[in-house]
């Protein structure tokens, strides 16, 4: 007290709170997915479907290379592949008459009528026919593989969106060739954003 006089004191009612303190955080908002879409085969461009800013979504088509080669070489592949199953199947058919008639010339071994020549000219002729038929079985095994990567091949003339997203780069023109490997558009993913910040 001073002079004698009481000192007057205020008291305020205590309150709970919650204190929020903002602080200024600079960072970027970045896609999970983005990246350019290149070339899986070598071919020039017949058609661009897709233009900066359009959007996709996964699978759709974004350009189309040239294919007649392509697909005159799946048929090439196709008919050297029947031809090969053809071959299988004569070879199948001499191999089974050269049996035949081997087990044939066995069963007189006993009797008079039995040339051991004629016996190994036959074996002779059934090892020939089953190396044979071993080899077209080989080569229709190759004609299939082959003609399973001409497909491929065909198929990734029509180069696909791999997620959905947005065209934000075009790197070629209708017209131009393509090696395998090259830009064709870049793209982002804008439906999976997330925030990188310090």
């Amino acid at each position: 007290a001073s002079g004698g006089r009481p000192t007057i004191v205020v008291v305020d009612a205590v309150t709970r709170a919650e204190l929020t303190e903002t602080v200024p955080v600079y960072g970027r908002v970045i896609a999970r997915q983005a990246g350019v879409v290149a070339a899986r085969v070598r071919g020039a461009i017949a058609e661009i479907r897709a233009d900066v800013g359009t959007r996709v979504k996964r699978g759709d088509i974004l350009t189309v290379l040239e294919s007649d080669m392509l697909t005159s070489e799946r048929d090439l592949k196709t008919a050297e592949l029947a031809e090969f199953r053809a071959k299988t199947g004569t070879a199948q058919a001499q191999l089974r008459l050269a049996e035949q008639e081997l087990q044939r010339i066995e069963r007189l071994r006993k009797s008079s009528a039995f040339s051991p020549a004629r016996y190994d000219d036959k074996r002779r002729d059934v090892e020939r026919y089953r190396s044979a038929m071993a080899e077209t079985a080989a080569r229709v095994k190759q004609a299939v593989a082959s003609l399973n990567i001409t497909e491929i091949n065909l198929a990734n003339a029509n180069i696909r969106a791999p997620y959905n997203g947005v065209i934000t780069q075009r790197h070629t023109e209708a017209g131009a060739y393509l090696n395998i490997g090259e830009k064709v558009v870049t793209m982002t993913n804008d439906e999976a954003l997330e925030i990188e910040a310090d």
